[in-house]
């Protein structure tokens, strides 16, 4: 179910004994950082689509270790979304035969979230029920105390929370 690269090993290791962020990382250089979008040019790829890091300073993961993990997160973020755009404008000033080329920033979606979530339907934007950490069968199971899992903004990944978004476009249709 968790789907989130999480980096946090006092974090991870209760969770996630075997969990190796060294290995991660060494399969990311090894595997994705040689110059994967040259490659995807070279075997025909023209069009492309970059997604921008979402504000997971403000997931539940994050907030419990504290507001000095919060603000050191935040400009982390920031910087790595600049460089994303950079690679990218380079990549399209060396290649002017691409079709598509587009960063979608996925800040004012995952902040419309927390920021809406009462109106969502989410009980908790912040945080998440024990019970669920890992994870549930069903979307709408319900362990007491805690509410139905669903009731969670960030429940199990941000593609859940993103669920709610399109929900909350979904009602909010004009005509």
């Amino acid at each position: 179910m968790y789907s989130q690269v999480l980096t946090s090993l006092p974090v991870l290791i209760p969770q996630f004994p075997d969990f190796s962020i060294v290995d991660q990382v060494s399969q990311f250089k090894q595997i994705l950082a040689p110059k994967p979008l040259e490659i995807l040019y070279e075997e025909g790829a023209r069009s492309f689509l970059f997604l921008t890091v979402p504000p997971t300073d403000r997931a539940p993961i994050f907030l419990q270790q504290g507001s000095k993990v919060v603000k050191r997160l935040h400009p982390l973020i920031a910087n790595y979304n600049a460089q994303l755009a950079t690679i990218v404008d380079n990549f399209k000033a060396r290649h002017k035969d691409l079709d598509q080329v587009t960063v979608f920033d996925t800040q004012p979606i995952f902040n419309t979230l927390p920021d809406n979530a009462n109106a969502l339907g989410f009980v908790n934007a912040t945080g998440w029920c024990e019970a669920y950490q890992n994870g549930t069968a069903e979307k709408n199971t319900q362990i007491d105390p805690c509410a139905p899992v669903s009731s969670y903004l960030w429940a199990f990944t941000p593609f859940l929370a993103l669920r709610g978004f399109l929900m909350f476009l979904e009602l909010t249709k004009v005509g």
